[in-house]
């Protein structure tokens, strides 16, 4: 099995392209570099209040 930080990962990322392909727009590319679920929340914060649906 996956470990869960990396299934928070493709399922974040899943969520980002799905929302852009709606909205017909560019896919931004972040990395993955999260290590712990400490970084996972404090990047995935951020994410609800980023404009990349217009």
């Amino acid at each position: 099995m996956i470990p869960l930080r990396r299934q928070v990962m493709i399922t974040t990322d899943h969520v980002k392209g799905s929302v852009c392909r709606l909205a017909r727009s560019e896919i931004p590319s972040w990395p993955d570099i999260e290590e712990t679920f400490e970084h996972l929340r404090a990047n995935g914060a951020p994410v609800g209040k980023r404009d990349y649906i217009g």
